[in-house]
């Protein structure tokens, strides 16, 4: 009987609390079954049929091991319970018309479902080839396969979606950055990172020869130009304004003309006006930096999700047929 000497056969129970870590969660708590099977199988016993004689002997004496075994099965039976209520819970809250992200959610939660499900049965409990062969024969390892293969591409196009984005939201980051070191944007309670000037000029820039003249010796005669406040002191450094008769410095005026200033149409003196005043539109800067900051965090979101999703798969291929995984990666 499987029975007769249980300690000659199972891994000690200190060494199996050893390798179970501090978190003691059901993501790997199935790993210590199979720990207990393998030295089962390794001295020509089963651990369903050690399962079975201590189920049905409910007033016999239990060793600490098989206490710990009885332990683990409960553990199996609740997460079947668990995973078939998380499945059914998906399967009511999906929408009318589920997108491909839904569905493939939901294919997972119905291989985690089937797996776990499996895991807890008496005549499966621990047994790796019993295992292998049961989920072979209704088909969960090649659905699991398939949807790891459907997984891997599906990364592959996101990957590259991203690679290709990713040299243009450097290029943007950068430009971030030295916006913020020139000041041009400021932190709003409400909105965020907004530009300190959020309005551009429509239309090509204003020519200071439109609406001035070169000034004349006499006209720059102890001028000094009124937005820098530096003296002038060749006619070729300034101009006359043609609406006012005003010297400026030309350099200033074809910087204050140009600006976003609110009244950058009129002499800064005498506040007479020099043209009609450019239309201005948003320049929509922060909106493009959002919407390619928006494109990249969805990319990477999705990456990652999938890259959880794989290996979440690959787990459940480790643990219904490890020769196929081992296969996949060259062992």
């Amino acid at each position: 009987m499987v029975t007769s000497k249980p300690t000659a056969i199972y891994v000690s129970f200190d060494d199996l609390e050893a390798t179970i870590d501090s978190t003691g969660t059901a993501r790997n708590f199935w790993a210590h079954i199979y720990t207990i099977g393998d030295e089962f199988a390794a001295h020509g016993a089963s651990l369903p049929l050690h399962l079975k004689a201590i189920l049905t002997a409910q007033h016999q004496p239990r060793t600490k091991q098989d206490r710990e075994i009885i332990r683990l099965y409960r553990l199996a039976e609740q997460e079947a319970a668990t995973q078939k209520r998380l499945y059914l819970d998906m399967q009511r809250n999906m929408r009318i018309d589920p997108t491909d992200a839904d569905t493939s959610m939901l294919e997972q939660a119905s291989f985690r479902r089937r797996a776990a499900r499996m895991r807890a049965r008496v005549d499966l409990f621990g047994d790796r080839a019993a295992i292998e062969k049961y989920a072979r024969r209704i088909g969960l390892a090649a659905d699991v396969f398939n949807m790891l293969d459907h997984i891997e591409e599906r990364l592959g196009v996101l990957t590259e979606e991203l690679e290709d984005l990713q040299p243009q939201w450097d290029i943007a980051q950068r430009d971030f950055r030295r916006r913020l070191d020139r000041g041009e944007l400021v932190q709003d309670p409400l909105r965020g990172w907004v530009e300190r000037n959020e309005l551009r000029n429509i239309g090509g820039r204003t020519r200071i020869t439109d609406i001035s003249s070169p000034a004349s010796w006499d006209e720059i005669e102890e001028e000094s130009c009124p937005i820098c406040l530096e003296a002038i002191t060749t006619p070729q450094q300034a101009v006359c304004l043609s609406t006012c008769g005003h010297v400026i410095d030309a350099v200033c005026l074809d910087t204050w003309v140009n600006s976003l200033a609110e009244r950058c149409n009129t002499c800064v003196l005498c506040r007479r006006e020099l043209f009609c005043r450019q239309p201005r539109e948003p320049t929509g800067y922060m909106e493009w930096f959002r919407d390619l900051q928006g494109q990249v965090g969805e990319l990477e979101g999705q990456v990652e999700t999938l890259r959880f999703d794989a290996q979440q798969l690959v787990e459940i291929m480790e643990e219904i047929q490890p020769s196929r995984v081992a296969k996949s990666l060259g062992r």
